[in-house]
Order: C-alpha cells, then structure tokens, then sequence
C-alpha cells in the first residue's frame, strides 16, 4: 500500500510538472485580425480585454485596419508583452497607434512595427522599441532605465531615461532630467542633452542647445552649427558647418529618407569606416519600418482528430 501511494504521489507530481510547463508557455494573441469567425482565446477587439486575458510572455500582433481608437486605447500595461505592428513608414496606411503608460509589470517588453505615445509612472526597465514612431516625454517621478530604440522615426523623447541606447533612428527632439547612455548613427533635429552624460557617435545634428553639452563625448559627428557654438567640445573627428545639402539626398519620405547624396562627406566617415547617419553600421535604417516577424493570418485546427495527433494548418506571410 506504501509502494501503491508513493507512486501515485510521483505520478501526481509528474502530471503537475508537465502541467506547469504547458500553462507557462507563451502563446501568440490577436487584436483586430481581419475575420468574422475569431479562434476564441485568440482574437481580440478590444485591447483592454485582451489585457486582461495575456500572460508574461505573450505576443501580441495587431491590424489596424479593423480598429478603431478606443479599440487600441489601454490606460496601463502591466505585463511583459511583445507587441507587433505593421510598420510605421509613410507607406504603411494605417499605423498601429497606440497610447498607454508603462508600469514596472511591462518590464522587457517589446513594440515592433508600432506608432505609439507612452509614459512611465514608476521605474520602467528593458523596454525595447523597433521600427517604431514613438513619442514618451510624460512621466511623473517615475524613471526609464535600459531603454532601447532602433530604426525609429519622429522619436520625440524626454525625461529620465537612463542608460538610454538610440540607434539608427530619427530623432525629433530629445530633452533629459535626468539621463545618460549613447545615441549613436542618428540624425538629430533637436537635442537637448542638460548637462548629463551622454556618449554621441555618428550622428548628424541640426540643432543642439549650446549650453547643455559639456558632460557628454562626441566622436565623428557632423554638425550643422558652426564649431564656435560648441566651444571647449569633448571628443575627436567631430566636423561643423555642414548644411543638409551637402550631406543627404533631397528628402523624399517614402524612398530617400535621410539618405546620403553620392560623394557626400558623411560616407565613410564614421567610427570604424561607418557612414555618418541612420544607414551606417551593421544595423541600418529600414524606410518601411515593417517587422521581420512573420504574421499569421490563417489558424485553423481540425477537431476531428484520430486520437492521436491535432491537426492544425498555420498560414503566415512575411511583410517584406
């Protein structure tokens, strides 16, 4: 009997282990997909509903043409989500546009492909934003920490964020409280850094506040300012005086955005052989701003199974 009870009493642990590893993974949710007959637990229209019913761990993927914005509207995000747009380019009609408040539950979260204004309320850490549009100069006391943001445009940002990386993004405008971190391949509308340190590498700037950059390292920037604005500079390979015409191709949103003119000064010109801006280095600038990540837009399961296998059928598509 001993014997009898020691292993049900294994079997019973066994079966919970097993049942823990499945309830634990994450899985793939949708809001707004284009279907009259959703999977239940799947698809969503109303962002708020789906809240409540994702995990940590889950991935969200959005399509905005079945959305309205109260559909898209969320008053906080409290948990470690991917979200997955599709793109913010001036191609892509329309974007994924989302307003919400991080708090310390979002931590390690992800937007892909996502247009967005957000703000923090407490500590908020490890949140990475790609091939977003992405406006965040709302906070309280709270404070952004390890903040990532590559191939971003319109990126207008402000606060305290520190140990902040930009990379390969357009940069509307910045202003910090208190901040620090590296921005590094990037064209700079106007930039504000207040006295704290930053490091700047491979940028072209239009515009930067005189007085609020003496703690900061700049290597191989270009500048539109003359060198006598910046007197006293900390840094090497820095070059002033350059107008836009002389480094980018005329501005074309959609297929030369912030592009280098042939014989531009910028190319090459870079840390390590980069060219200066959004294209240089291993990581550059993507126009559309779409994702990698596939999108599944068929799933279908047939419940008519022999007993032994579930047969399901995933279509997915690639967005470039």
């Amino acid at each position: 009997m001993l014997k009898y009870l020691v292993s049900h009493r294994k079997r019973l642990l066994l079966l919970i282990f097993i049942f823990s590893i499945y309830s634990a993974k994450a899985r793939v949710v949708r809001l707004g997909f284009p279907s009259a007959a959703g999977i239940t637990g799947v698809d969503f229209s109303s962002a708020k509903v789906l809240m409540s019913a994702v995990s940590n761990g889950d991935t969200v993927q959005v399509f905005p043409p079945n959305l309205t914005a109260t559909a898209l509207s969320l008053d906080t995000i409290t948990k470690r989500l991917t979200w997955i747009g599709v793109g913010n380019g001036n191609n892509v009609v329309p974007h994924v546009n989302i307003a919400a408040t991080l708090t310390s539950g979002a931590d390690s979260s992800i937007f892909i492909g996502i247009t967005g204004e957000f703000q923090y309320i407490d500590t908020s850490r490890n949140i990475t934003f790609r091939n977003c549009s992405v406006v965040c100069n709302k906070f309280s006391s709270g404070m952004a920490d390890h903040w990532y943001f590559w191939s971003c445009d319109d990126l207008d940002i402000g606060g305290r964020l520190t140990n902040l990386t930009i990379e390969n993004s357009f940069i509307y405008q910045a202003y910090f409280f208190q901040a620090s971190g590296i921005i590094k391949n990037c064209v700079i509308q106007n930039l504000d850094l207040r006295g704290y340190p930053f490091l700047l590498q491979n940028n072209y700037l239009f515009n930067m506040y005189s007085v609020t950059y003496l703690s900061s390292t700049f290597q191989n920037n270009f500048f539109s300012q003359a060198e006598t604005t910046f007197p006293n500079i900390t840094g090497m390979n820095n070059k002033f005086g350059l107008p836009f015409s002389s480094v980018f191709m005329a501005n074309d949103y959609i297929n030369y955005y912030y592009s280098l003119k042939s014989g531009s000064p910028a190319i090459g010109a870079g840390l390590n052989g980069d060219d200066i801006g959004m294209y240089g280095g291993s990581n550059p600038f993507r126009i559309s701003r779409k994702p990698d990540e596939p999108v599944i837009y068929k799933l279908q399961q047939v419940y008519n199974n022999d007993g032994k296998n579930i047969k399901v059928t995933v279509s997915a598509k690639h967005y470039d």
